[in-house]
Protein backbone atom coordinates (compact mmCIF):
# COMPACT_ATOMS: atom_id res chain seq x y z
CA UNK A 1 0.00 0.00 0.00
CA UNK A 2 2.72 2.31 1.09
CA UNK A 3 4.84 1.40 -2.22
CA UNK A 4 1.68 2.34 -4.42
CA UNK A 5 0.97 5.59 -2.46
CA UNK A 6 4.58 6.62 -3.33
CA UNK A 7 4.75 5.49 -6.82
CA UNK A 8 1.55 7.60 -7.51
CA UNK A 9 3.31 10.34 -5.75
CA UNK A 10 6.53 10.67 -7.81
CA UNK A 11 4.32 10.38 -10.64
CA UNK A 12 1.70 13.25 -9.76
CA UNK A 13 4.22 15.20 -8.87
CA UNK A 14 6.42 14.98 -12.64
CA UNK A 15 9.42 12.87 -11.42
CA UNK A 16 10.28 10.32 -13.64
CA UNK A 17 13.20 7.94 -14.99
CA UNK A 18 13.86 9.23 -18.27
CA UNK A 19 16.07 7.66 -20.89
CA UNK A 20 16.82 9.10 -24.46
CA UNK A 21 15.16 6.29 -26.45
CA UNK A 22 17.94 7.01 -29.22
CA UNK A 23 20.96 7.50 -27.37
CA UNK A 24 21.39 5.63 -23.51
CA UNK A 25 24.20 8.35 -22.74
CA UNK A 26 21.21 11.10 -21.88
CA UNK A 27 20.01 9.02 -18.98
CA UNK A 28 18.94 11.46 -16.53
CA UNK A 29 16.35 11.69 -13.30
CA UNK A 30 13.64 15.03 -13.63
CA UNK A 31 11.38 16.70 -11.29
CA UNK A 32 9.08 18.13 -14.34
CA UNK A 33 7.89 17.95 -17.66
CA UNK A 34 8.32 18.12 -21.14
CA UNK A 35 12.54 19.08 -20.75
CA UNK A 36 11.70 21.92 -17.89
CA UNK A 37 12.09 21.56 -13.81
CA UNK A 38 14.66 19.69 -12.28
CA UNK A 39 17.38 16.96 -13.94
CA UNK A 40 19.92 14.74 -12.54
CA UNK A 41 21.90 12.72 -15.23
CA UNK A 42 22.45 14.28 -18.77
CA UNK A 43 19.29 15.19 -20.60
CA UNK A 44 20.38 16.86 -23.72
CA UNK A 45 18.06 19.78 -23.84
CA UNK A 46 16.62 21.28 -20.50
CA UNK A 47 15.37 24.65 -19.47
CA UNK A 48 15.76 24.51 -15.25
CA UNK A 49 18.62 23.34 -13.34
CA UNK A 50 20.52 20.89 -15.10
CA UNK A 51 22.70 18.76 -12.47
CA UNK A 52 25.31 16.29 -13.98
CA UNK A 53 28.49 14.48 -13.97
CA UNK A 54 29.77 14.78 -17.18
CA UNK A 55 27.75 16.70 -20.06
CA UNK A 56 27.92 14.62 -23.15
CA UNK A 57 26.36 15.42 -26.68
CA UNK A 58 24.79 18.55 -24.70
CA UNK A 59 22.32 20.46 -26.51
CA UNK A 60 20.38 23.80 -25.18
CA UNK A 61 20.51 24.37 -21.84
CA UNK A 62 18.52 27.46 -20.52
CA UNK A 63 19.11 27.80 -16.93
CA UNK A 64 21.33 26.52 -14.25
CA UNK A 65 23.69 23.93 -15.53
CA UNK A 66 26.72 22.53 -12.88
CA UNK A 67 28.55 19.61 -13.90
CA UNK A 68 32.10 18.40 -13.61
CA UNK A 69 33.22 17.48 -16.64
CA UNK A 70 32.56 19.78 -19.88
CA UNK A 71 31.50 17.87 -23.04
CA UNK A 72 34.56 15.76 -25.04
CA UNK A 73 33.30 16.89 -28.21
CA UNK A 74 32.63 20.45 -29.67
CA UNK A 75 28.96 20.61 -28.84
CA UNK A 76 25.87 22.09 -30.62
CA UNK A 77 24.09 23.54 -28.37
CA UNK A 78 23.89 26.63 -26.42
CA UNK A 79 24.35 27.63 -22.42
CA UNK A 80 22.41 30.70 -21.64
CA UNK A 81 22.15 31.62 -17.64
CA UNK A 82 23.87 30.20 -14.69
CA UNK A 83 26.85 27.61 -15.81
CA UNK A 84 29.22 26.24 -12.91
CA UNK A 85 31.76 23.68 -14.25
CA UNK A 86 34.51 22.02 -12.41
CA UNK A 87 36.42 21.20 -15.15
CA UNK A 88 35.11 24.06 -17.38
CA UNK A 89 31.70 24.80 -19.58
CA UNK A 90 31.86 24.34 -23.19
CA UNK A 91 29.26 25.19 -25.47
CA UNK A 92 28.26 26.84 -28.89
CA UNK A 93 27.11 29.84 -27.57
CA UNK A 94 28.08 30.45 -24.07
CA UNK A 95 25.89 33.65 -22.00
CA UNK A 96 25.12 34.33 -18.71
CA UNK A 97 27.34 33.14 -15.44
CA UNK A 98 29.79 31.07 -16.53
CA UNK A 99 32.10 30.01 -13.78
CA UNK A 100 34.65 27.55 -14.12
CA UNK A 101 37.89 26.07 -12.02
CA UNK A 102 39.34 25.16 -15.78
CA UNK A 103 38.35 27.02 -18.82
CA UNK A 104 34.93 28.43 -20.20
CA UNK A 105 34.72 27.52 -23.86
CA UNK A 106 32.80 28.46 -27.13
CA UNK A 107 32.16 27.20 -30.36
CA UNK A 108 30.57 30.45 -31.49
CA UNK A 109 29.95 33.56 -28.99
CA UNK A 110 30.82 33.94 -24.94
CA UNK A 111 28.74 36.52 -23.68
CA UNK A 112 27.71 37.94 -20.20
CA UNK A 113 30.21 37.37 -16.72
CA UNK A 114 32.70 34.75 -17.18
CA UNK A 115 35.27 34.00 -14.98
CA UNK A 116 37.97 30.68 -15.47
CA UNK A 117 40.96 29.83 -13.10
CA UNK A 118 42.80 29.41 -16.28
CA UNK A 119 41.26 30.77 -19.67
CA UNK A 120 38.42 31.74 -21.18
CA UNK A 121 37.98 31.53 -25.04
CA UNK A 122 36.07 32.01 -27.74
CA UNK A 123 35.94 31.03 -31.37
CA UNK A 124 33.80 33.68 -32.19
CA UNK A 125 33.29 37.06 -29.72
CA UNK A 126 33.75 37.44 -26.28
CA UNK A 127 31.63 40.51 -24.92
CA UNK A 128 30.93 42.16 -21.86
CA UNK A 129 33.06 41.11 -18.60
CA UNK A 130 35.43 38.15 -18.32
CA UNK A 131 38.27 37.36 -15.84
CA UNK A 132 41.08 34.11 -16.39
CA UNK A 133 44.62 33.65 -14.50
CA UNK A 134 46.20 32.86 -18.05
CA UNK A 135 44.48 34.25 -20.80
CA UNK A 136 41.29 35.76 -22.70
CA UNK A 137 40.98 34.85 -26.02
CA UNK A 138 38.65 35.81 -29.10
CA UNK A 139 39.28 34.58 -32.23
CA UNK A 140 37.39 37.21 -33.46
CA UNK A 141 36.58 40.27 -31.58
CA UNK A 142 36.99 41.00 -27.66
CA UNK A 143 34.75 43.90 -26.22
CA UNK A 144 34.21 44.97 -22.08
CA UNK A 145 35.76 44.48 -19.62
CA UNK A 146 38.63 41.87 -19.46
CA UNK A 147 41.41 40.88 -16.86
CA UNK A 148 44.12 38.55 -17.70
CA UNK A 149 46.87 37.31 -15.34
CA UNK A 150 49.04 36.51 -18.79
CA UNK A 151 46.88 38.66 -21.04
CA UNK A 152 43.88 39.57 -23.65
CA UNK A 153 44.22 38.38 -27.25
CA UNK A 154 41.60 39.35 -30.00
CA UNK A 155 42.17 37.84 -33.47
CA UNK A 156 40.25 40.81 -34.66
CA UNK A 157 38.94 44.08 -32.59
CA UNK A 158 40.04 44.67 -29.18
CA UNK A 159 37.72 47.16 -27.12
CA UNK A 160 36.69 48.20 -23.71
CA UNK A 161 38.82 47.97 -21.33
CA UNK A 162 41.56 45.17 -21.12
CA UNK A 163 44.47 44.56 -18.57
CA UNK A 164 46.50 41.77 -18.74
CA UNK A 165 49.77 41.25 -16.92
CA UNK A 166 51.93 40.11 -19.63
CA UNK A 167 50.20 42.02 -22.76
CA UNK A 168 47.85 42.91 -24.85
CA UNK A 169 47.29 42.34 -28.64
CA UNK A 170 44.98 42.76 -31.32
CA UNK A 171 45.25 41.69 -35.04
CA UNK A 172 42.74 44.70 -35.47
CA UNK A 173 42.04 48.08 -33.59
CA UNK A 174 42.65 48.36 -30.26
CA UNK A 175 40.53 50.89 -28.66
CA UNK A 176 39.47 51.89 -25.12
CA UNK A 177 41.83 51.47 -22.03
CA UNK A 178 44.28 49.12 -22.36
CA UNK A 179 47.60 47.53 -20.22
CA UNK A 180 50.03 44.74 -20.17
CA UNK A 181 53.26 44.96 -18.65
CA UNK A 182 54.87 43.76 -21.66
CA UNK A 183 53.39 45.68 -24.21
CA UNK A 184 50.04 46.32 -26.53
CA UNK A 185 50.42 45.43 -30.19
CA UNK A 186 47.27 46.69 -32.45
CA UNK A 187 47.62 45.14 -35.75
CA UNK A 188 45.13 48.20 -36.90
CA UNK A 189 44.53 51.61 -35.15
CA UNK A 190 45.15 51.94 -31.29
CA UNK A 191 43.01 54.51 -30.08
CA UNK A 192 42.45 55.77 -26.35
CA UNK A 193 44.92 55.09 -23.74
CA UNK A 194 47.74 51.90 -24.36
CA UNK A 195 50.05 51.94 -21.27
CA UNK A 196 52.58 49.23 -22.67
CA UNK A 197 55.50 48.79 -19.88
CA UNK A 198 58.07 47.88 -22.27
CA UNK A 199 56.85 48.76 -25.47
CA UNK A 200 53.07 50.19 -27.46
CA UNK A 201 52.64 49.73 -31.16
CA UNK A 202 49.92 50.44 -33.93
CA UNK A 203 50.53 49.80 -37.29
CA UNK A 204 47.86 51.80 -38.27
CA UNK A 205 47.43 55.38 -36.11
CA UNK A 206 47.83 55.63 -32.56
CA UNK A 207 45.45 58.30 -30.97
CA UNK A 208 44.95 58.94 -27.72
CA UNK A 209 47.48 58.94 -24.24
CA UNK A 210 49.86 56.42 -24.96
CA UNK A 211 52.94 55.05 -22.47
CA UNK A 212 55.76 53.09 -22.49
CA UNK A 213 58.88 52.92 -20.64
CA UNK A 214 60.87 52.16 -23.93
CA UNK A 215 58.98 53.04 -27.30
CA UNK A 216 55.72 54.06 -28.67
CA UNK A 217 55.67 53.84 -32.55
CA UNK A 218 53.20 54.10 -35.47
CA UNK A 219 52.76 52.88 -38.95
CA UNK A 220 50.41 55.85 -39.36
CA UNK A 221 49.99 59.24 -37.25
CA UNK A 222 50.67 59.11 -33.45
CA UNK A 223 48.06 62.08 -31.87
CA UNK A 224 47.62 62.92 -28.98
CA UNK A 225 49.72 62.53 -25.99
CA UNK A 226 52.38 60.53 -25.83
CA UNK A 227 55.23 59.25 -23.56
CA UNK A 228 58.34 57.11 -24.14
CA UNK A 229 61.15 56.23 -21.83
CA UNK A 230 63.19 55.40 -25.33
CA UNK A 231 61.77 57.06 -28.37
CA UNK A 232 58.47 57.94 -29.74
CA UNK A 233 58.34 56.82 -34.03
CA UNK A 234 55.65 57.27 -36.20
CA UNK A 235 55.98 56.77 -40.10
CA UNK A 236 53.46 59.81 -40.93
CA UNK A 237 52.91 62.73 -38.65
CA UNK A 238 53.28 62.98 -34.86
CA UNK A 239 50.92 65.53 -33.16
CA UNK A 240 50.57 66.65 -29.65
CA UNK A 241 52.21 66.68 -26.49
CA UNK A 242 55.43 64.27 -27.14
CA UNK A 243 57.88 63.36 -24.51
CA UNK A 244 60.53 61.32 -24.92
CA UNK A 245 64.12 59.84 -23.31
CA UNK A 246 66.22 59.89 -26.47
CA UNK A 247 64.62 60.86 -29.55
CA UNK A 248 60.99 61.44 -31.47
CA UNK A 249 61.33 60.65 -34.71
CA UNK A 250 58.65 61.06 -37.90
CA UNK A 251 58.38 59.81 -41.25
CA UNK A 252 60.48 56.06 -40.35
CA UNK A 253 59.02 53.74 -43.07
CA UNK A 254 57.61 50.23 -41.56
CA UNK A 255 57.80 51.25 -38.34
CA UNK A 256 55.82 48.92 -37.38
CA UNK A 257 56.35 45.48 -38.95
CA UNK A 258 53.98 42.06 -40.10
CA UNK A 259 54.43 39.44 -37.29
CA UNK A 260 54.23 36.05 -38.02
CA UNK A 261 50.75 34.66 -36.77
CA UNK A 262 48.54 37.86 -36.92
CA UNK A 263 45.44 37.97 -36.88
CA UNK A 264 43.36 35.12 -35.44
CA UNK A 265 46.55 32.95 -35.16
CA UNK A 266 48.86 35.79 -33.14
CA UNK A 267 50.31 35.05 -29.60
CA UNK A 268 50.06 36.92 -27.16
CA UNK A 269 53.62 36.32 -26.28
CA UNK A 270 55.07 36.71 -29.63
CA UNK A 271 52.43 40.14 -30.38
CA UNK A 272 53.51 41.93 -27.11
CA UNK A 273 56.98 41.25 -27.43
CA UNK A 274 56.72 42.94 -30.81
CA UNK A 275 55.54 45.79 -29.52
CA UNK A 276 59.16 46.09 -27.77
CA UNK A 277 60.71 45.16 -31.15
CA UNK A 278 59.54 48.05 -32.70
CA UNK A 279 60.67 50.66 -30.37
CA UNK A 280 64.28 49.67 -31.58
CA UNK A 281 63.48 49.60 -35.68
CA UNK A 282 65.60 52.46 -37.17
CA UNK A 283 64.29 55.19 -38.88
CA UNK A 284 65.82 55.21 -42.55
CA UNK A 285 65.48 59.33 -42.43
CA UNK A 286 63.56 62.50 -41.58
CA UNK A 287 59.81 62.42 -43.10
CA UNK A 288 56.46 63.39 -42.27
CA UNK A 289 55.65 65.92 -39.38
CA UNK A 290 56.00 66.34 -35.78
CA UNK A 291 53.18 69.07 -34.27
CA UNK A 292 52.20 70.70 -31.31
CA UNK A 293 55.25 70.44 -27.92
CA UNK A 294 57.81 67.78 -28.41
CA UNK A 295 60.49 67.49 -25.84
CA UNK A 296 63.63 64.71 -25.78
CA UNK A 297 67.00 64.34 -24.27
CA UNK A 298 68.13 63.07 -27.50
CA UNK A 299 67.36 63.92 -30.86
CA UNK A 300 64.09 65.29 -32.64
CA UNK A 301 63.85 64.31 -36.93
CA UNK A 302 61.19 64.97 -39.03
CA UNK A 303 60.73 66.39 -42.39
CA UNK A 304 58.77 69.54 -40.65
CA UNK A 305 58.96 70.78 -37.82
CA UNK A 306 56.27 72.80 -36.60
CA UNK A 307 55.70 72.98 -33.07
CA UNK A 308 58.00 74.20 -29.64
CA UNK A 309 60.44 71.26 -29.90
CA UNK A 310 62.92 71.41 -27.51
CA UNK A 311 65.57 68.42 -27.97
CA UNK A 312 69.06 68.14 -25.82
CA UNK A 313 71.17 66.85 -28.20
CA UNK A 314 69.99 67.34 -31.84
CA UNK A 315 67.02 68.63 -33.73
CA UNK A 316 66.98 67.74 -37.71
CA UNK A 317 64.54 68.50 -40.44
CA UNK A 318 64.12 69.65 -43.85
CA UNK A 319 61.43 72.86 -43.03
CA UNK A 320 61.31 74.48 -39.82
CA UNK A 321 58.23 76.47 -37.83
CA UNK A 322 57.67 77.77 -34.26
CA UNK A 323 60.76 77.45 -31.94
CA UNK A 324 63.48 74.74 -31.87
CA UNK A 325 66.01 74.43 -28.97
CA UNK A 326 68.88 72.16 -29.00
CA UNK A 327 72.60 72.11 -28.91
CA UNK A 328 72.60 71.44 -32.74
CA UNK A 329 69.46 72.50 -34.91
CA UNK A 330 70.35 71.72 -38.79
CA UNK A 331 67.27 72.49 -41.08
CA UNK A 332 68.18 71.63 -44.21
CA UNK A 333 66.09 73.23 -46.51
CA UNK A 334 63.86 76.53 -45.06
CA UNK A 335 63.94 78.03 -41.54
CA UNK A 336 60.33 79.80 -40.86
CA UNK A 337 60.72 80.44 -36.87
CA UNK A 338 63.29 80.69 -34.48
CA UNK A 339 66.36 78.14 -33.56
CA UNK A 340 67.72 78.18 -30.12
CA UNK A 341 70.94 76.14 -29.61
CA UNK A 342 75.11 76.27 -29.30
CA UNK A 343 74.77 75.72 -33.31
CA UNK A 344 72.25 76.71 -35.76
CA UNK A 345 72.61 76.01 -39.35
CA UNK A 346 69.99 76.17 -42.17
CA UNK A 347 69.72 76.49 -46.18
CA UNK A 348 67.74 79.75 -46.06
CA UNK A 349 65.20 81.42 -43.11
CA UNK A 350 62.63 82.99 -44.28
CA UNK A 351 59.49 85.01 -42.49
CA UNK A 352 60.59 87.00 -39.30
CA UNK A 353 63.10 83.44 -38.56
CA UNK A 354 66.18 83.84 -36.67
CA UNK A 355 69.12 81.73 -35.32
CA UNK A 356 70.23 82.21 -31.83
CA UNK A 357 73.01 81.01 -30.60
CA UNK A 358 76.62 80.70 -30.24
CA UNK A 359 77.46 80.02 -33.93
CA UNK A 360 74.99 80.60 -36.85
CA UNK A 361 74.95 80.01 -39.98
CA UNK A 362 72.66 80.64 -43.25
CA UNK A 363 73.80 79.05 -46.66
CA UNK A 364 72.25 81.49 -48.72
CA UNK A 365 73.33 84.50 -47.04
CA UNK A 366 75.96 86.78 -48.58
CA UNK A 367 79.40 85.42 -47.66
CA UNK A 368 80.44 87.67 -44.95
CA UNK A 369 76.73 86.77 -43.33
CA UNK A 370 77.21 82.79 -43.95
CA UNK A 371 78.79 82.35 -40.63
CA UNK A 372 77.96 84.89 -37.23
CA UNK A 373 77.75 84.96 -34.07
CA UNK A 374 75.14 85.20 -31.30
CA UNK A 375 72.07 86.14 -34.04
CA UNK A 376 71.85 85.86 -37.74
CA UNK A 377 68.87 85.73 -40.31
CA UNK A 378 68.05 86.06 -43.59
CA UNK A 379 70.21 89.06 -45.20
Amino acid sequence: MRIAMVSLLLVSSGCVFAVDDKNAGHRHVALGHDGNGIALGNPQDWNGLRLNFHDSDLGDVNGVNVSICPPDASPKGDLDGVMIGLLGNKGADISGVAAALYTNAAEKQLTGVHLAAIANTSEGDMDCLGGALLTNTASHDLSGVHLAGVGNLAGEDLTGVNLGLLGAAAGGDVTGATAGLLGVAARGNATGVNIGGLGMSAKGDAIGANASLLGVTSGGDVTGVSLAGYRVAAQDEITGITLAGLGIAAGCSEQVKDQPGDGPDMNILSASASAVGDAFDSCDGPGGTIRGIALTLGIAEADTISCICAALLHTHAQHQHGLSLSACNDIDVAQHGWTLGLFNSAKTVEGFGFQIGLINHVETNPTWARWLPLINWQM
